[in-house]
């Protein structure tokens, strides 16, 4: 299976590039935007969907938008086209966070995810996605400014391990 491809763009049509990589040129599907975005050489992970009639590949520029892919397509009742929607909708970190928060309304404004598809992500992968500490630490400050907390002094301090966890507990909301 495709992981990993590298190579020369020849082409950029509606939803998908071609890529050049030793002579074979690979359709790889993306969304628009980002397909225009990509120039000349460029590196993406890819997912290969093998159907009976034909072999899809499905782009995406960091491997944290790949295991994200992976999680969603997961789901059941998730596709390859749904799930790569749901990870260009916006950063990788706060699409995870809208999962983790069960924001339904930012799953919904996805073309293609109905309620119920968004419900069944949510239930499916609450609790389940990783998040960094980057956005960790967005999170603590937000809290920190919803209480009162964004003095310089308190803002300049880094959060201790134990502070991190039970931020993870507030806003996650586990055991």
């Amino acid at each position: 299976m495709l992981v990993y491809l590298s190579g020369t763009v020849l082409h950029h049509g509606v939803g998908y590039i071609i890529v050049e990589q030793s002579g074979v040129g690979y359709k790889v599907s993306l969304p628009e935007n980002v397909a225009h975005e990509i120039h000349e050489s460029t590196h993406l992970y890819i997912h290969e969907v093998i159907r009976d009639s034909e072999r899809e590949l499905f782009g995406f520029t960091s491997i944290e938008q790949l295991e994200l892919f992976w999680k969603l397509i997961a789901v059941s009742g998730v596709g390859p086209r749904s799930a790569q929607k749901i990870v260009y909708a916006d950063a990788v970190d706060r699409v995870k966070s809208k999962i983790m928060a069960g924001d339904l309304t930012s799953l919904t404004n996805v073309p293609g995810v109905g309620k119920k598809t968004a419900q069944k992500i949510i239930l499916e992968l609450k609790g389940l996605l990783p998040m960094s500490l980057m956005s960790l630490r967005s999170m603590q400050m937000r809290l920190m400014h919803s209480l009162g907390l964004d003095t310089p002094f308190a803002t300049q301090r880094q959060p201790s391990r134990g502070l991190r966890q039970n931020l993870q507990r507030i806003v996650f909301a586990q055991p």
